[in-house]
């Protein structure tokens, strides 16, 4: 987000139930900046926008154990340059050869004024199962209403999925930790088997 408001505060929310360190020095989102001065095709690395915000976010995503992403609802879709900056970051990772995001969970949060929740939340959460990416859900869609930081205060419940859905994610995170320590080995990367409709 680019300034503190509703998305901003259940962000803060969620990462204080999780209970640990998050990087949130740098704002990765910004509109104004004129990425077609630095165009340069990376072919080994399927980057073409050089020393970019995407960029630096996936090498800061490779350490990360798990992810949360944000946004309001604009037309009963997700923010426009949070969908514009997904689309890099995860179609650029699934080309680099890497397994950054790969069996690590996420989880999606939106909030509205009125409406839109539940098709901008399914946006999100289609950059996530496309990567075999464990969802961490709450005990509703995770949204929340309001106008304004103020106003989304006002909606308990959606203050309550928010609390929960923190602590679920940090549940899932120690499960991980754990399993790790035990040895236990993660399912087995298959070989994608492209089937287009039309041949």
């Amino acid at each position: 987000v680019e300034k503190p408001g509703m998305t901003c505060n259940f962000i803060k929310m969620i990462v204080r139930n999780i209970a640990i360190d998050i990087y949130n020095k740098r704002t990765y989102l910004n509109a104004k900046e004129d990425a077609v001065d630095k165009l340069e095709d990376k072919v080994e690395k399927r980057l073409i926008l050089i020393n970019d915000k995407v960029n630096e976010f996936v090498e800061l995503a490779k350490s990360a154990d798990g992810y949360i992403f944000g946004s309001p609802v604009h037309y009963a879709g997700a923010y426009g340059n949070l969908i514009s900056f997904m689309n890099r970051v995860f179609f650029s990772a699934s080309r680099s050869g890497e397994e950054i995001f790969r069996l690590k969970p996420a989880s999606a949060i939106v909030c509205a004024r009125r409406a839109g929740c539940t098709s901008a939340f399914d946006e999100l959460n289609k950059f996530f199962s496309i990567n075999e990416m464990p969802i961490i859900s709450s005990r509703y869609w995770n949204m929340a209403f309001g106008s304004n930081a103020e106003q989304v205060k006002q909606d308990e419940e959606g203050m309550q999925i928010m609390r929960i859905l923190g602590r679920n994610m940090a549940y899932h995170l120690k499960c991980q930790e754990f399993a790790t320590k035990l040895g236990l080995e993660s399912p087995a990367k298959e070989t994608v088997n492209y089937t287009n409709f039309i041949r």
